[in-house]
């Protein structure tokens, strides 16, 4: 794992990455418009992302085997355009989600997990922002984890560490100020 910032300015280097913040964002958009969990709120720190979600496992059951597959494929395209967004997939690549049966019941767990729902806001921004600096290496730290929220509604609250642990009264005196980026009460829905 590598030290660096997530967002905001990094106080050595002076180097602001408060860019970083819109590609979280718009991450976590695109994915929840695939996953069956609702992004409630969210809030990016210089060193830490919180994420408030819902899981909802009963729309999932409820989607065509054909809508999981290809929510999968915008998930993990074996192809893509010119521009890197994923290409249609064709017939051929769709039945080889949908007619395994096995695989076709997996994916549809796996659409309704926080956990892969957190590796795939991870994953392309780490890959991005080493591209930026030009390094290589894991950005977020710790293993994401999460809270359930009170109501036995799948609400949970997520805490995903990029860097070092935080410190929690680092957190609390941030807690006002510009380095954090937050929803701000919208929702990221389908």
């Amino acid at each position: 794992m590598r030290r660096t910032h997530l967002c905001g300015v990094d106080r050595r280097s002076r180097k602001d990455y408060s860019h970083r913040k819109q590609w979280i964002r718009d991450r976590l958009e695109e994915l929840a418009g695939i996953f069956g969990i609702d992004v409630l709120g969210f809030a990016v720190m210089s060193n830490h992302l919180y994420v408030v979600v819902r899981t909802r496992p009963d729309i999932v059951r409820q989607w065509s085997d054909t809508e999981v597959a290809q929510r999968w494929w915008r998930l993990f395209p074996q192809r893509r355009e010119v521009d890197g967004r994923p290409s249609e997939p064709t017939e051929f690549e769709l039945n080889a989600i949908r007619n395994d049966v096995q695989k076709l019941n997996t994916v549809r767990e796996r659409l309704a997990d926080i956990s892969w729902l957190m590796r795939r806001v991870a994953e392309p921004i780490a890959r991005r922002a080493n591209r930026e600096d030009e390094v290589t290496g894991r950005i977020f730290g710790r293993p994401i984890h999460g809270t359930a929220a009170a109501g036995g509604d799948g609400t949970c609250r997520l805490h995903g560490v990029c860097g070092p642990q935080p410190d929690p009264s680092e957190t609390r005196r941030h807690a006002g100020n510009q380095s954090v980026y937050q929803s701000e009460g919208t929702r990221c829905r389908e």
